[in-house]
């Protein structure tokens, strides 16, 4: 009952105040009522993917996810991409989310050879909704190789993203992985 007479006297002032009024309380509207789905942006759960075992040594799978130039060959979801495979360096990519096709661009911010790869979201919108992006690949005994995948939304809406868009991820990150699998087997 509390937030219906906040809401109503907001709205009633609104009506009767001034330009410059109006649009500050409008603001103050508009964070009021987004501010639940912003309060978890802090606590956004990292998405991770299943583990997928490679038959390839982990040097081949780190070389082939740091080849950037022949993304198109195995990955469905990053289906083009160029860029520099090394800390601090940018990585373009053209992709496809929610059914639709979109470029983005990333930094890598971790590689630990043979072992993790790591990438943070670069686009214009990322202090609202962008995130960060890893690789994990871990050497058996018996020459295969487990790889898995996580992500997690950063920015000031990422509670809000995590809700919209965990299952495009999730799909997105575990078609990658099937993809990089099914390339590598297939070439021994």
């Amino acid at each position: 009952m509390l937030h219906y007479n906040i809401f109503s006297k907001l709205f009633k002032s609104l009506i009767f105040s001034n330009k410059a009024s109006f649009i500050r309380k409008s603001i103050l509207l508009i964070l009021i009522i987004i501010s639940p789905l912003t309060a978890q942006a802090s606590d956004v759960p990292i998405i991770k993917t299943e583990t997928v075992i490679i038959q390839s040594q982990t040097s081949a799978i780190y070389d082939t996810l740091l080849d950037f130039d022949k993304y198109h060959l195995w990955n469905p979801w990053l289906f083009e991409a160029s860029g520099d495979p090394s800390i601090g360096g940018n990585v373009w990519a053209k992709l496809i989310l929610d059914g639709k096709e979109m470029e983005s661009n990333h930094t890598i911010i971790s590689l630990a050879h043979n072992q993790v790869f790591c990438w943070r979201d670069e686009m214009w919108y990322s202090f609202l909704a962008g995130g960060e992006r890893c690789r994990y690949l871990i050497q058996q005994n018996n020459g295969t190789t487990q790889v898995s995948g996580s992500f997690q939304f950063k920015g000031w809406i990422s509670g809000l993203s995590y809700l919209l868009y965990k299952k495009q991820m999730l799909d997105g990150m575990s078609n990658e992985l099937l993809g990089l699998k099914k390339h590598l087997e297939l070439q021994k």
